[in-house]
């Protein structure tokens, strides 16, 4: 997967001794830069790749001093699996999605395509939990949603990892009690 790049700069910017002395949240880039927060949930049929059933977007954009906050945009579809693909029980208990809440949705590739021209112009990078699954859902539909195929992720499970080694688990649940964050309630998807 790529990435999209930063603009690079050619003359001396008024940041540039922020730069030097390593202030981050100094930088005007980052400060650009969103941070689509991204949750799928999805169907895994047997013989088949698993397809999405829903999606939510959450964007953030650091502000000095008070850090990340919501941009004001948020984004939330059902959509609907393939004829190949059915909703089923088991899909049902894991993420609360019935048929009926499908019955009117979009294919992924409308949902995806809709997605895709609300882009912002400038940076952006997606965040997600266990960011492998959300990529092979974007790269499914790439030909739909192909920038938001090529932004980089940012995997929360590496990056817990790396940051809190040995947990017992790396859920997302698990991770919120470890860090005592506040719960979302049973909002589906874990975004919005």
């Amino acid at each position: 997967m790529t990435h999209t790049p930063l603009p690079s700069h050619s003359k001396p910017r008024a940041d540039d001794e922020a730069r030097a002395r390593g202030y981050l949240s100094e930088d005007e880039d980052f400060r650009a830069a969103r941070f689509w927060v991204i949750d799928f949930k999805g169907t895994t049929p047997r013989g088949h790749r698993p397809e999405p059933i829903e999606v939510g977007i959450l964007a953030l954009q650091h502000r000095p001093v008070v850090g990340p906050l919501p941009t004001g945009y948020t984004f939330r579809s059902f959509i609907r699996p393939p004829e190949h693909t059915p909703l089923t029980a088991m899909d049902t208990a894991q993420t609360g999605i019935r048929a009926q809440d499908l019955a009117d949705a979009s294919p992924a590739a409308a949902v995806l395509g809709t997605l895709e021209s609300q882009v912002p112009t400038g940076p952006v990078l997606l965040v997600a939990h266990h960011a492998p699954a959300k990529a092979g859902f974007l790269y499914a539909y790439r030909d739909t949603c192909p920038r938001l195929a090529r932004t980089a992720l940012i995997d929360t499970v590496l990056l817990a990892r790396t940051l809190h080694p040995g947990l017992d688990s790396y859920r997302l649940d698990a991770l919120v009690s470890h860090l005592h964050l506040p719960r979302p309630g049973a909002t589906r998807p874990r975004t919005t």
